[in-house]
Order: C-alpha cells, then structure tokens, then sequence
C-alpha cells in the first residue's frame, strides 16, 4: 500500500468494521488486521480513535455533498432533482451507519467528534436556509413559506434525517435497504411539498 493511499484504505476498513462491530468493539488491532498491517501503523496515520473518526466523519461529509447542488438556472423537474438529491444523501448516511446507531453516550466520548458534528448541523441549517430563500425568490414556494417556518422544517427534517437509520435497524433488525431509502425519501419530500407552488 502507497503512504498516499493507506489511510483512505484504513479509513474505508475502520467504516467496514464499525457498521459490522460498533464502535467500542472495534479496535485499532482488528482494523490492522483487516488491512494485512500492525495496529502501530493504523496508529501512525491516526494516533487516536477520535482522530480516526474525525477523518471518517469529514469524508462522510465530503460523499454526502458530492453530489448535492444549490439552485441550478434552470429549476428543470425540481421534484425528481430533489428526490435524486435526498436518496443520494440517505445512501451515504447508510454506508456510514454506524454515527447514526451508536449512542450519543458513546459518541459523547468524543468532544471533538461532538462539535464537528455541531459546525455541520449548523452549517446545514445554513445550507437549507438559503436554498429555501432562493427557490423562494424564484416562486417555487409559497408566499406564507417564511422564515420560522423554513426554520421549522429544517428542525423536522434534520430530526427525520438523524433518527431514520436507528428505527429501521430496530424495527427490522437489519442495516436500510433500498426500500428504506425509498421510503424516507418519500417521507421528506412529503414535509415539503406542501409548501411548493403547483
């Protein structure tokens, strides 16, 4: 493994580990072991768990708005835009399922981890707010669709977004599928679409 690639590989290894295992019961020992290399050299790349998770979160971040664009010029079919948006988000929160079925006792454990997690809500409501503003300028929504309102939805759609993984796992016993995805995609897209003009 090339030193420009080998913590990507770790990092992708550690995901695999902490959606099969968890989180406390995976340790630096088991993801060198998956990669073929000592738990000293996972550790020279990320000499903590909360550094490794960091490095796991940001990349998360970086799949999930890979793909998620603003207001394009041409709105176009903004149903299916937005509903091929949302799945692709709610496919990445599930390759990364483990952040969204550990508890918040365990992930309290790590403060760094907990105000990265704080920067991106915040950077969310950010994002939404002024995708919201924009579409608003341009007729998408209606006039009585204003800011406590958009604040409101936001709060009811972050909520929907962290909490979804956890009550498939608990209500079917297995990591989402497809149909899960599905699902609450059809979920989101129905808090608001009562909000856009015909």
């Amino acid at each position: 493994m090339s030193n420009s690639s080998i913590d990507k590989k770790i990092i992708s290894a550690a995901v695999t580990l902490f959606n099969e295992k968890g989180l406390i019961q995976t340790s630096f020992r088991d993801i060198g072991e998956a990669l073929g290399i000592s738990d000293g050299h996972v550790r020279y790349y990320f000499r903590t768990k909360e550094a490794l998770l960091l490095a796991v979160f940001n990349q998360m971040d970086e799949e999930i708005l890979s793909k998620v664009t603003l207001v394009e010029e041409h709105l176009g079919d903004l149903h299916a835009r937005l509903k091929g948006q949302i799945e692709h988000v709610f496919g990445v929160m599930a390759s990364y399922r483990f952040f969204f079925m550990e508890s918040p006792k365990t992930l309290g454990q790590y403060p760094e981890l907990i105000h990265a997690y704080a920067r991106l809500m915040e950077s969310r409501r950010q994002l939404f707010l002024m995708l919201f503003s924009e579409l608003g300028k341009r007729g998408v929504f209606h006039v009585g669709f204003d800011g406590p309102t958009q604040e409101r939805v936001f709060q009811t759609v972050f909520l929907v977004s962290e909490g979804w993984i956890r009550t498939h796992y608990l209500s079917k016993g297995t990591a989402p599928d497809r149909a899960a995805i599905d699902s609450v995609t059809t979920l989101l897209i129905g808090l608001i679409a009562p909000y856009i003009e015909e």
